[in-house]
């Protein structure tokens, strides 16, 4: 199928996905491999489900927070040995003032902000506002805007 702009591949890779049939995008990236999708899903799967640590892992890392290797791989030890999930492990640290001040103040927001987002009732177009409003890469909220409803099959059960 030839197209004339990458976007318009998402109906036929959607409509591909739902029957199995395997296909391959060249010159462009699938939609779903795109980095913009890929964190917007992981936020709706760290909102979903608190024990899905590389969805954490990937929320950290977009946009930018000035959280490094050594800092998630200090986590993931204090995690480990207290048998803590990511976010968990997170809020310990925080509460022991083990982490640097500004590594602090990134990660109590994030923190702060996932636990507003599970409150806020999960209608998909108001969370999708609110997420966008919290959310700072322009890529991401243009992504998100353009497709929001393929989020809408998205339903959210007991965190």
């Amino acid at each position: 199928i030839l197209v004339r702009a990458i976007y318009q591949t998402r109906e036929f890779e959607e409509r591909f996905l739902q029957v199995g049939i395997g296909y391959r995008v060249l010159g462009g990236i699938k939609f779903y491999e795109r980095a913009e999708i890929k964190d917007a899903v992981s936020y709706l799967r760290i909102i979903n489900q608190k024990f899905d640590d590389l969805a954490l892992e990937r929320v950290i890392g977009s946009p930018k927070r000035g959280v490094g290797e050594s800092t998630l791989n200090q986590t993931y030890i204090f995690g480990k040995t207290n048998k803590l999930c990511l976010e968990d492990s997170i809020i310990k640290i925080i509460e022991q003032g083990d982490f640097k001040p500004k590594i602090k103040n990134a990660l109590n927001q994030l923190i702060n902000m996932i636990h507003n987002l599970i409150l806020f009732p999960f209608y998909i177009s108001p969370f999708i506002l609110m997420l966008l409003e919290r959310f700072d890469d322009p890529r991401f909220l243009l992504c998100l805007q353009a497709h929001q409803f393929c989020l809408s099959r998205y339903t959210r059960t007991s965190r």
